[in-house]
């Protein structure tokens, strides 16, 4: 048996109030001004925001173990000819052997990432039973942070977020897989060709009454009949939600059952994410025996049918949810409104603002790769105090080479702190601060994610993995502070 044993995601601090957008453009690109969508941070990407929900899913030990495999899948990834996964992979643990894969184009590919991860984990099961090896997992790590032209109706649509789905098999698995089906038309919904800036689309009406209804509706009939089910069977419809049009008629559509999973109006349509989310929404709510019917829409579709096992009452208390389906409640509530729609433009880098250009080192950044993935002390082996960065002389006892690397917690209290207003960033001012971790170590990077006033020592924060600048052409991702959620 094969199917999801874990799941996690990461809804993005700031929102853009549908207000900001009608008084900065009106009539019909300002919309109603109702409602609001989720925005990534200045230093969040897709990279950033995928690990963020890789590691609600794993926990902070990552997935270090032998036989996994990490497939990521975005339309928007920050590189489109390198590996993105592989810095996911890094800051996880996972081995040099570890299975890597980019999914892109349709904005299904997060579901196709899915289905193509539970086909390698089933592959995989029997040489790892047979061998003794370890038990095949793979996670796939969904995120979107998609740009319409500025004033398009679009573009109060568009949402940011990222998650995740751990899949594997055995006595693990808190929603078994009974199903799945693929199917595709080459119909043209969404596009971005490599020339353009932004995303394109169709008319509303038409994509949704001849391409994005009819075909999750075809797909998920089709599977439903495969599997022996109907639609009222299910319990929690999660699909490719690409507008407010979409979520009311698709489930009509479907014929009956299980209302939408509807996040368009709080944070909302986060792109190859989005169906992924709403999984994960699905999860946190679902009882034993709760058949949950995943699609993913674009160029065709892909369809999953899960049942939820006896297994998903103790994930959840994990999460702290306890079948009471209030965490994603709980965390996009802890969101603030952008100051403008100016200061999402700059966000976005839509709008010319002073650029910083600092150098960078392909070596040092091969050499120091490991250690500012994971971030990685050294703890001295004779007197257990944690170095960082690490020296050849422990800080402690003056102990000389006696140390092991070890990972830094994700948890610490502030220490100290300074404001400054001089020094530039996208969203002043600069916030750094000095902590000490669990588990030993001290820790000065920049907080993120905080307002000027929420500084002080004291405070306790958790690291988060952010994008710190581009130099030499490329991004440069390192590790900052927030302040700890509840």
């Amino acid at each position: 048996m094969a199917g999801v044993i874990a799941f996690g995601y990461h809804l993005p601090r700031y929102r853009l109030p549908g207000a900001l957008v009608a008084q900065a453009w009106g009539g019909s690109a300002g919309g109603d001004g109702r409602g609001e969508r989720a925005v990534a941070n200045y230093d969040e990407d897709v990279i950033t925001m995928a690990v963020a929900a890789a590691l609600d899913a794993a926990g902070a030990g990552g997935m270090s173990g032998e036989g996994a495999a990490l497939f990521l899948a975005s339309t928007t990834a920050p590189y489109t000819e390198r590996s993105n996964a592989v810095t996911v992979a890094g800051v996880l643990g996972m081995a040099e052997t570890a299975r890597l894969a980019d999914f892109g184009g349709a904005l299904r590919c997060g579901v196709t990432a899915l289905r193509g991860a539970l086909d390698a984990v089933r592959a995989d099961a029997g040489p790892a039973a047979g061998g003794g090896g370890a038990a095949p997992r793979a996670l796939v790590a969904a995120a979107d942070q998609r740009q319409a032209r500025p004033g398009d109706p679009l573009e109060r649509q568009f949402g940011d977020a990222g998650a995740a789905v751990m899949v594997g098999g055995g006595d693990e698995v808190i929603a078994e897989v009974e199903g799945a089906l693929s199917t595709q038309d080459d119909f043209l919904d969404a596009w971005q060709l490599r020339s353009q800036p932004f995303v394109q689309s169709g008319d509303p009406a038409f994509v949704r009454s001849r391409g994005a209804v009819p075909h999750m509706a075809a797909a998920c009939r089709s599977l439903l009949a495969r599997c022996g089910r109907a639609p009222a069977d299910v319990k929690h419809l999660c699909f490719t939600a690409s507008d407010r049009g979409v979520v009311a008629e698709f489930p009509k559509a479907l014929g009956g059952g299980a209302p939408a999973v509807d996040l368009t109006a709080s944070i909302g349509f986060c792109g190859a994410a989005d169906p992924l989310l709403q999984l994960c929404v699905a999860l946190e709510k679902a009882a034993p025996g709760d058949r949950i019917l995943l699609v993913g829409h674009g160029s065709g579709a892909d369809a999953l049918l899960l049942r939820a096992t006896d297994r998903i009452r103790e994930a959840q208390a994990r999460r702290g949810v306890a079948g009471g389906g209030k965490e994603f409640a709980a965390r996009a509530a802890r969101k603030k409104a952008i100051a403008s729609y100016a200061r999402f433009l700059q966000f976005r880098d839509l709008v010319p603002t002073e650029k910083v250009r600092p150098f960078s080192s392909l070596p040092t950044m091969y050499r120091e790769r490991e250690r500012h993935a994971r971030l990685l002390g050294a703890k001295c082996l004779q007197c257990g105090a944690v170095n960082f960065p690490p020296q050849r002389v422990c800080w402690k006892c003056h102990a000389r080479d006696r140390f092991e690397a070890v990972a830094l917690g994700m948890r610490g209290t502030v220490v100290t702190f300074t404001c400054d207003t001089l020094a530039y960033t996208l969203d002043p001012p600069v916030i750094m601060v000095s902590a000490d971790v669990e588990g030993g170590g001290r820790f000065y990077t920049q907080l993120t994610d905080a307002d000027p006033d929420q500084a002080a020592v004291g405070m306790v924060v958790e690291r988060v993995f952010r994008k710190f600048h581009e130099g030499e052409g490329f991004n440069h991702y390192f590790w900052k502070f927030r302040p700890a959620s509840a």
